[in-house]
């Protein structure tokens, strides 16, 4: 068989694999209504990839006793609200869809494997299928880390803006709506203003929407106390201004601080890098020819 023989077969094949996945994993076209007939008068489509409707009944009931199992589902949907409502744990449910998943595949690698190399490496597979089960802890503790690092630094210095706006006399509300509308699209504070400004439009008070926001964000301490301190500077007749410069200070000074303890971490960190694989190549790449030389005079004389 020659190249182009067998090159062809090898093209085909790929393709028909591409294909074959493509027909699994895409989104397919369906009609809501008694009889396939559409609803409303119009096709309504959907789409939900074939995989996601295979499987997704199945993790649906396992996610369900996991969380019966574990009675957690409070402090899991807090740590959800704490990391932004990330689009791949949307709800408490899919989180724990994740955590059957990865453990499921995890577990299966682990037996997978234990069958190639014997039956005594079984217990990896029990031993995988249990951290599956953490992945997705983990992965959701640094969307946290994250979200909370956000938020601090963007505040830090929008709030020195909104303290301008206040200055030239608009109110606290009006400064929200700016930042809010303005700064498009904006980080996780910028977010967090734009729920405020759409509680305000529809009827709430300054300090209810305040009060929104921390009950959203209680896992960031930045956060609750700035509600408070506009609630008690707004309650005492203090300038706004002020309260947010003197709060902008104050974070901005923290950022800088963290920041520069991360790059002496960051310098301390660099040593085992150098250390561990620089200097070895540079003692190999230098020593090695003399080692080469002397090892032949000496040995192989």
């Amino acid at each position: 068989m020659d190249f182009l023989t067998s090159a062809a077969i090898a093209f085909g094949g790929a393709v028909g694999v591409f294909l074959v996945w493509r027909a699994i994993t895409m989104p397919t076209l369906a009609k809501d209504g008694a009889g396939g007939q559409p609803l409303g008068g119009q096709v309504q489509v959907h789409t939900t990839p074939l995989l996601d409707r295979l499987f997704g009944p199945f993790l649906g009931r396992l996610s369900l006793r996991l969380a019966l199992l574990l009675r957690r589902m409070d402090k899991d949907e807090a740590r959800i609200r704490a990391a932004g409502s990330p689009a791949r744990y949307p709800t408490v449910y899919d989180f724990y869809a994740w955590k059957v998943a990865m453990g499921l595949f995890l577990f299966l690698v682990g037996v997978a494997a234990s069958l190639i190399a014997g039956s005594g490496f079984l217990f990896v597979a029990f031993g995988l299928g249990l951290a599956g089960l953490f992945l997705p802890d983990i992965q959701l503790s640094q969307l946290i880390r994250k979200r909370q690092e956000q938020m601090r630094f963007e505040m830090a210095f929008s709030l020195h803006r909104m303290a301008i706006i206040c200055a030239t006399g608009k109110s606290l509300n009006e400064a929200i709506q700016h930042l809010a509308y303005e700064d498009k699209p904006g980080g996780v504070f910028i977010q967090e203003l734009r729920k405020i400004a759409t509680d305000l439009n529809v009827g709430m008070t300054t300090n209810e929407a305040l009060d929104r926001m921390k009950e959203r964000n209680l896992d960031i301490p930045e956060v609750v106390t700035l509600v408070e301190l506009l609630r008690s500077g707004t309650a005492a007749g203090t300038s706004i201004s002020e309260v947010l410069r003197n709060i902008g200070n104050v974070m901005i000074d923290k950022a800088l601080q963290e920041m520069e303890q991360r790059g002496i971490a960051s310098g301390v960190q660099m040593i085992i890098p150098v250390g561990g694989l620089i200097l070895p190549a540079i003692g190999i790449a230098v020593m090695g020819p003399g080692i080469y030389l002397a090892a032949q005079y000496f040995l192989f004389r």
